[in-house]
Parts: C-alpha cells; structure tokens; sequence
C-alpha cells in the first residue's frame, strides 16, 4: 500500500505543479496580449487536459534505473575528478575502467531522464493522513458523481417534458436545432450530445419579446456549434477525480467565462449589434432580480462581476476579428507541443520500479507472515520459504526489527541459503529500515565468501542505507582489514560520506573517522582517505 500512496501522491503533485506553471504562463500571456474569449477558451482547456493527463505519462516501470536505496550518496573526488586508486594490479585498473565507463553511460542515461517521487519516509511517516485524504478523495468523488448525476437526471426530465414554443415568434427560424420550453427550466440551456434541442424558460418567453428572446436562443446555438456540451461533459469527469485540486477549479472558471464570452460574442455577431446582445444580458439579469430569483444559482454568470465583464467584452468585439479554427487549433497545438517537450525535458519521471523498492524499505510484513518467515530462515528451509513465496509473501519485503529473508539468512552466516535465496528471486540490495542491506550485514559480521556472493550478484558495493552507512564504513569501524582491502579493491569508496540524521547529531561519517584500528587507518591513508 506504500507504494500505491507514493504513486498517487507522487502523481497529484506533478498535477499541481505543472497545473500552476502553465495556469501562471496563460495568466501572463493573456494579461499581455490582446486574445480573444473564443482563443482563450480554448487554450485553457487545452492546459487543464495537459495538466491533468500528462502527470500519468511521467510514470515508468524500468527496473534498471531505478534508485538501490532511498538516500544520496556523497563523494569526495580529487581536482581531476577521478577517483584515486593506489596499489591494484592492471588487471583491476581495467575493469575498473570498464565499470567507470559503464557507470558514466549509466549517469548519461539518468541525467537525460531524472527520477523524482516523494521520500518514502515522508509517505510512511505520512501514511495516516495520507490514508484519511485518499478515503476523503474517494468519498468527494462519489458525493460529486452523485450530485452530477442527479443533475443529469434532472436534465432529462426538463427534456421530457418540454414543449414546443406556442408563441407566435421568429426564433424557430434562427436555427434547424429545435427550440422548446419548459417550467421547469431555471435558465436558458442545451440538452442532448447526440440530438441537442434547445430549451427555454417558460418564464422567459411569457415577458421577454422576439427582440429579446433572439441573442439567448442564438448564445445557445453557440455552444452546440463549438460542443461545448461534449467538452463540458469532458470537464466534468476530470472535476469528479480531482474535485479536490485548486488548479481544476481555476482552469474550470477561465473555461466557463470565456467559453459563455466566446458565445456571447458569437450570438452578437449574428445579431450584427453588439449593443443589442449586451442590453439582452442586462434585461436577463433584471428581471432575474425582478422575479427574486438568484442569478447566480441559475448559472448565468458564475460571479456576479462577470455580468459587466461579459457586457464590456461583447461591446468592445467588434473591435477584434475572429480568430479561424485553423489558427486555433496551431495554437492549442503549439501549447501542447511546448508543454510536453519541456516537461519531458525536466520534469522527472515517476518509475514505478523505484517506488516499489524504495517503499519496501519502509514496509512490514504482517505478524504471522514474518512469524512464518523468521522460523523458514533460521532452519534454512529454503522448500518452506518457497512455499510461502508461492502463497504471495514478499520475501523482499523487511520484518521490522530483522530486515529482509536475505538479511537475515547473512546475518545467519549460512551462505548456502543465501545462494538459495538469491536464486528465488531476493534482492541484493534491498535495504531495511534499521537494519542495513546485505552486503552492509555482510561486513558487520565480516563474512568475506557472502560479501564476495553478494557482489557478484550485482550489490551495489557503495550504497548508503541511513542509520547503517555503507559496507566500507561498518568494515572499518569492525576494525576488520581484510574486508576493508576487498570492499576497496572492488570499488569502494574511501571517501564516501555520509551525514547521519538529528537523532545521531547529523554527524559526518566516513571510513576514515570511523576506522577501529591503526591497521585499517594506515591502510584508508594509502589510499588517500580523508575525515
């Protein structure tokens, strides 16, 4: 479960910050230059789209470069840059020039694709809350699925019942959509993806002449022309998943206003009088207030200020030519192009591999399941540990206060079990909360032949678990001189620090300051090792 709440997490933050950045870059685009509502409109719901659907195409699954560990590795390099390395034959020169060129193809590759996903000890220290808001995330989006679907249900009923317009009136003769009217209609509206109908107040038509009731018909028209009812729908599904994110909310009220603008300003032109279409929003807004209805709950103007700003907007259209759907497509295309191509660029992917191992180094077996386990490990009964692997046990996965089944099995110093463990599938380098990794056991209870095992079974030989270092630290501070010389002559870092946490005084720690013996200090020093 850990894994899954660093994914979501992981994913509504990448949502957030890629929402705000280019919510932020239309914000200034739009203050700087002259758009019209029509473009507008388009461009933020071509941004809202991005936000939303682009997070998820950060996500991987490529175990081979995912992180060994939840932790950074800290290097101590000479003026070149390169590692010193004394007192090797040619022979280990030369594979290490081999490892060193494949690990700087191998940075290569991370650098031109960067990994971020949140700490996995902020998630397992955060995993209540986290719980408690995915439970709310859940039940915010059944509570507005419901409300929209009775909403729809609603809708319907008004579509049923409506009847065709007795008045005698010109309206019918604006549009091939059928024009109907209904009391149960709070607003003008369109009804139907398929078969879209136009449906009117009753209220409306009783006290509104033909003059008045044409630019709302005609507004009306305009949002079946532009399928403003199928992207609305669109809208309305990504506000029942995220419902509860800000950015949503502000790319949802630049949509409405200027998609309602666009509409306004499309009906005026056909009207061929913008004054006449702006006096018709007054009159609608006057005898909504005139009948003590809210004007806001009817959905005409979702804050009361966008009454002036619409009227304002469709006087001032005719100075604004109407932008072609060609160009407004190049435009929401040019948006797309440069927010995915940047995004890919620098935003950093979210590998599923990575969080699946990281979380592991926080995760828990259940009592029974590391009770199973620990008794499997301790007889060596690799048929036993088989069969609870078969049954879904992870034996990858730490029993607090352990660590992994191969930990254990190191710790065990039964070397038999480990090849046995290996082969099933146990991870060299899984780490375990308070308990190192493998190879760091390894050298805690100075075991050269499972050190030598592990590392030819790819254990990463600098790898840093907090609270525990790395293997050449724990060698060095045993005070054992034939694992330091090994772990050295395979590629340990001499001078790899690491700062422990505040617990431990956030105190720098490396081989050097934490060698037990003046056998192992003098041998650091060969190699040119700092404190």
């Amino acid at each position: 479960m850990l894994a899954e709440l660093t994914l979501l997490s992981t994913v509504a933050v990448h949502h957030v910050l890629i929402g705000a950045g280019l919510f932020s870059l239309l914000f200034i685009t739009v203050k700087l230059f002259k758009i019209s509502s029509e473009m507008q409109s388009w461009l933020w719901l071509t941004a809202l789209l991005i936000a939303t659907v682009f997070p998820l195409s950060l996500v991987i699954n490529d175990p081979q470069t995912s992180k060994p560990s939840p932790l950074v590795r800290v290097a101590d390099l000479n003026s070149t840059g390169e590692r010193i390395l004394n007192d090797v034959s040619n022979e280990t020169i030369e594979i290490r020039n081999i490892i060193s060129i494949a690990n700087s193809e191998q940075q290569n590759t991370a650098n031109s694709a960067p990994e971020w996903n949140l700490p996995g000890e902020f998630i397992f220290n955060m995993s209540s809350i986290l719980l408690s808001f995915l439970g709310l995330w859940l039940i915010g989006s059944t509570w507005r699925f419901l409300q929209k679907s009775r909403s729809l249900i609603n809708t319907r009923k008004i579509f049923s019942r409506a009847t065709k317009i007795t008045k005698d009136i010109s309206i019918e003769k604006l549009t091939d959509i059928p024009v109907l009217t209904s009391q149960e209609a709070h607003s003008p509206m369109t009804a139907g993806l398929f078969n879209p109908v136009i449906i009117v107040p009753q209220s409306l038509v009783n006290d509104f002449s033909n003059q008045q009731l044409e630019p709302l018909v005609l507004h009306e028209l305009a949002h079946i022309q532009r399928f403003d009812i199928w992207f609305g729908l669109l809208q309305e599904i990504i506000a029942i998943i995220f419902w509860w994110s800000p950015i949503v909310r502000k790319f949802n009220h630049k949509i409405h206003l200027n998609r309602e603008i666009a509409c306004d300003i499309r009906a005026a032109k056909q009207l061929k009088s913008s004054k006449k279409y702006a006096q018709s929003l007054v009159d609608c807004a006057k005898l909504m207030l005139t009948q003590q209805k809210d004007i806001l709950a009817m959905g005409l103007f979702s804050q009361k200020k966008d009454l002036q700003h619409r009227v304002e907007e469709v006087l001032s259209s005719d100075l604004l030519q109407k932008p072609k759907k060609l160009i407004i497509a190049a435009s929401c295309l040019i948006l797309t192009t440069a927010t995915i191509a940047t995004a890919q660029n620098y935003a950093p992917k979210i590998n599923l591999a990575s969080i699946e191992k990281e979380s592991k180094f926080f995760s828990k077996l259940t009592e029974a399941q590391s009770e199973y386990l620990i008794t499997a490990v301790n007889y060596g009964d690799i048929n036993m540990i088989r069969t609870l692997v078969a049954d879904g046990i992870d034996i990858n996965t730490p029993v607090v206060g352990d660590g992994t089944a191969l930990i254990i099995a190191v710790k065990k110093q039964n070397i038999t079990l480990v090849e046995e463990l290996i082969a099933i599938g146990a991870d060299v380098n899984q780490a375990s909360r308070g308990d190192g990794n493998p190879l760091i056991t390894a050298a805690m209870v100075d075991n050269l032949d499972i050190a030598k095992l592990l590392l030819a079974n790819g254990a990463d030989i600098n790898a840093v678990v907090p609270g525990d270092e790395t293997p050449l630290i724990n060698a060095t501070r045993r005070g054992s001189l034939a694992m330091t010389k090994w772990l050295v002559e395979n590629g340990a870092d001499v001078n790899l620090k690491v700062k422990t946490s505040a617990w431990d005084g956030f105190e720098i720690r490396s081989p050097l300051n934490m060698a037990r013996t003046r056998a192992v200090k003098d041998f650091l020093l060969e190699h040119n090792a700092t404190e």
